[in-house]
């Protein structure tokens, strides 16, 4: 007898497909995503503070519009980056260790990339990380000391910890 084992292969065009029918061509829900993990991150800390929604029109028409969406709750360090946006069906929220949460599946926030690229950028103990992720799936990460410019484009004082994402 011949036997294989192995993994489901998730496509590029399923992800698409996905992340398209999770987000049903509203960005209200992708918006709604967004909030929602600023406001479970300020939770996981024990603190209160803002979520800050920017809205950037195009400078020429045919851009698109693009939207942040950031907090100064707890950041991201780089493999929490990774395991956060690029992991489908992780378990990071706390669900099997009895914890209440919203999310169940992790992949809320990777389906806002359905719109078009989604970009995380997170500074965390004073490293700064970013993380890109397109529509298709396709990701690429890096990460550096933070700069004062990376505390100013993220509206974040010296020695705070926080999130952004721009889809």
């Amino acid at each position: 007898m011949n036997k294989k084992t192995g993994v489901i292969k998730y496509t590029e065009t399923a992800f698409e497909q996905d992340a398209g029918q999770a987000m049903k061509n509203d960005v209200v829900r992708a918006l709604i995503e967004l909030i929602t993990n600023c406001d479970d991150a300020y939770a996981r800390a024990g603190k209160s503070g803002s979520i800050e929604i920017i809205v950037r029109r195009p400078a020429a028409s045919g851009d698109q519009i693009e939207i942040s969406v950031r907090d100064q709750a707890t950041g991201l360090d780089p493999q929490r980056m990774e395991e956060n946006f690029v992991v489908l069906g992780g378990d990071r929220s706390g669900f099997a260790e009895g914890k209440e949460v919203r999310g169940l599946f992790s992949r809320g926030s990777k389906d806002t990339a359905w719109f078009g690229e989604t970009v995380f950028e997170s500074i965390k103990d004073g490293t700064y990380s970013k993380l890109s992720l397109d529509n298709k799936g396709k990701w690429e990460s890096s990460h550096e000391d933070a700069t004062p410019a990376h505390r100013t484009s993220l509206g974040l004082e010296d020695e705070k910890n926080g999130l952004s994402a721009t889809m």
